[in-house]
């Protein structure tokens, strides 16, 4: 299996059906052969919420194995990855039944699915489909959306141009990228927990983060009235006399070579599997995101545990 983010996406849901749902190796072999393949090329061919077979009964597909109380169809990517975590649940399945042939095909499906996955989020944002503010919807009406390139600091422009330089980031939120994150802790930033004001751990800062921008002029600091060693721009007019009007800039200054950042937590979505595990350990939680992304779970990360050694007797 390819490590694109359709895999990420895959096995981390698979990852919460064994670990937060409890659908365990033992309930999987309660279901008929092929049961859970039948499942997964269910949600594989819903389209969206709204998806209905032909022939098929209103709301879910006729081939569907179980009662329709569990048939949860959503939008296409969240019915993407259902699918495969279905399909590597049957492949888990079909190796512990010797089942070879059904094995192989599922694990083929998981492939197939998971490049699907890559091609519909392809450099972008996944990680907000779960919910955002009413502008947000507006804006990015399928809850994906491009990241913001980073950019360096711009001091020719007026006031609201970026003064200092920003990472590349959500243009939603503002969280720094997964890689660029695990780029910045390789290289030795360092991050904490903030606040849990909406009742869990959502969002980190990170500080000691290498800046790309180092040695660029820019500015922090800015006011709309005179202050002593700031410089005086214009910066339009006003709309009703027609009069310029002004802020006071602070001078520009060489930028730090570390600099700060933030991650929200729901952008472990957008991580590939070794990104993810690295931000995890660092941060010290392990989260688990349902398919839809509005769910989650966490709990505090352990080392693996170490392999047992030969003592040399057989």
């Amino acid at each position: 299996m390819s490590d694109g983010i359709g895999n990420a996406l895959i096995k981390a849901e698979r990852r919460r059906q064994l670990q937060v749902e409890r659908w365990t190796a033992e309930h999987d072999d309660e279901h008929e052969d092929g049961a859970l393949e039948q499942a997964a090329h269910c949600y594989w061919t819903a389209q969206n919420a709204q998806a209905e077979p032909p022939g098929a009964a209103p709301g879910w597909p006729s081939e569907w194995p179980w009662d329709i109380a569990w048939w949860k169809p959503r939008d296409r990517l969240s019915n993407l990855i259902r699918a495969g975590a279905l399909y590597l649940a049957g492949a888990d399945r079909a190796l512990r039944h010797n089942l070879l042939d059904l094995q192989a095909g599922d694990l083929a499906h998981v492939v197939t699915i998971g490049d699907e996955i890559d091609e519909l989020v392809r450099g972008r944002s996944i990680a907000h489909r779960s919910g955002m503010n009413p502008l947000g919807w507006e804006k990015y009406p399928d809850g994906v959306m491009d990241w913001h390139a980073a950019e360096p600091p711009n001091l020719t422009g007026d006031r609201h141009e970026r003064r200092a330089g920003m990472l590349r980031a959500c243009p939603y939120c503002g969280s720094m990228h997964p890689a660029d994150l695990v780029a910045a802790i390789r290289a030795g930033a360092v991050g904490s927990w903030a606040d849990r004001k909406y009742g869990w751990p959502h969002k980190a800062y990170f500080d000691r983060i290498p800046n790309p921008h180092v040695g660029m002029l820019e500015s922090r600091a800015a006011a709309n009235y005179e202050v002593p060693g700031y410089r005086k721009v214009q910066d339009g007019f006003d709309p009703h006399t027609g009069e310029p009007t002004y802020h006071w800039r602070e001078e520009g200054r060489p930028a730090a070579a570390l600099t700060q950042g933030k991650f929200y937590s729901v952008h472990l979505q957008d991580a590939l599997t070794e990104e993810r595990a690295l931000i995890e350990q660092h941060l010290g939680i392990v989260f688990h995101f349902g398919p839809d992304g509005r769910s989650v779970a966490w709990q505090r990360w352990e080392p693996p545990a170490p392999l047992p050694q030969d003592d040399g007797s057989a």
